[in-house]
């Protein structure tokens, strides 16, 4: 059966010859078969396939061969050539014959003729090498490859309520990243990364989201590093596994005790009676009340009513006497 090289490359005829180039490049680096070493003989297969279909298409003649008359016209020169210049050794089916891998060798080779790698970050550049510096091609196979060094994290602020902090929440934070193809093209897209925010979580937890932020050529994306930032609650603040809240009181309920209602931060009604003195130190607490534990968001602290006295204005000296008399 005539093979088709333009399919194999995933091209149409009209392909112009930096078409050929770049579908070789792209399928080339996806097939190679130390990049596929859980399904080897596929890869093998297609590396095959588009080296052979490369070797074809990338002749200006060869090309030319099989567009008029198809496989049998393009493959007489080819396996001619092979024949000349395999060694017998080397002859085989499988990707390791050494046209295969010389096509392969080659076709990179000349991609990166004149440029040198970036000692900072392990990009090419298009400048040639520096004084002194050895070509990227000439570099001895002995010197171990540059290892790819890690982006620094992206750091950023996660603004939570307090009530989200109590209850638990779902957050979802869109961002932008570029990544790049196996044919080394660039493109930009939007990703939403979801955060399950716990109960009990505090200012100051960091949730990581490795390797999701923009890929460079030779550097591993950064992570993205989410830091909770606690937004100020109008009646509650927080210390620690304990809430605190100020309740007004008039010298009279002080002095005397009282009774009243309290609503807790998830809104539920609560009576607190205070039989006692208030003195402008005491702190009225109530169990289990506070915030959960990360951990087990059965355990709660507890909820820590202070008080604000608030005096007379004016007392009358009636009434002043009488207070006297009382207190003395």
């Amino acid at each position: 059966m005539a093979k088709n090289f333009y399919k194999a490359l995933e091209l149409e005829k009209n392909a112009t010859d930096e078409d050929i180039k770049k579908a070789y490049r792209k399928l080339a680096m996806k097939w190679h078969p130390d990049k596929n070493p859980d399904n080897r003989s596929e890869a093998e297969a297609k590396f095959k396939e588009v080296t052979e279909a490369y070797e074809t298409l990338g002749d200006p003649k060869k090309k030319e061969a099989f567009d008029r008359k198809g496989e049998e016209g393009a493959t007489g020169r080819a396996q001619q050539y092979r024949a000349h210049n395999v060694p017998r050794r080397t002859r085989s089916s499988s990707f390791t014959s050494a046209q295969d891998s010389d096509t392969f060798s080659q076709f990179f080779e000349r991609s990166f003729d004149g440029m040198r790698r970036d000692s900072y970050n392990g990009s090419f550049s298009a400048r040639g090498p520096r004084p002194n510096e050895r070509p990227y091609a000439e570099t001895s196979s002995n010197v171990p490859p540059r290892q790819p060094r890690k982006a620094s994290a992206i750091e950023q602020s996660l603004r939570v309520t307090l009530l989200e902090l109590y209850t638990g929440a779902t957050k979802k934070m869109k961002i932008k990243r570029t990544v790049y193809d196996v044919g080394g093209r660039s493109t930009s897209f939007e990703d939403v990364l979801t955060i399950q925010v716990k109960p009990g979580w505090k200012k100051g937890t960091k949730i990581t989201f490795e390797k999701k932020g923009d890929e460079r050529p030779g550097v591993i994306p950064a992570d993205i590093v989410f830091t909770v930032e606690e937004k100020k609650h109008e009646v509650f603040e927080r210390e620690g596994p304990d809430l605190f809240l100020t309740q007004n009181v008039t010298l009279v309920q002080a002095l005397c005790g009282c009774s009243f209602p309290v609503t807790t931060i998830d809104g539920r009604s609560i009576r607190v009676d205070i039989p006692e003195i208030i003195k402008p130190d005491f702190v009225k607490i109530i169990p289990g009340e506070g915030m959960p534990s990360h951990k087990d968001p059965m355990q709660k602290g507890d909820l820590k009513i202070k008080f604000n006295i608030i005096f007379p204005s004016d007392i009358s000296t009636q009434k002043k006497e009488e207070l006297k008399r009382i207190l003395t």
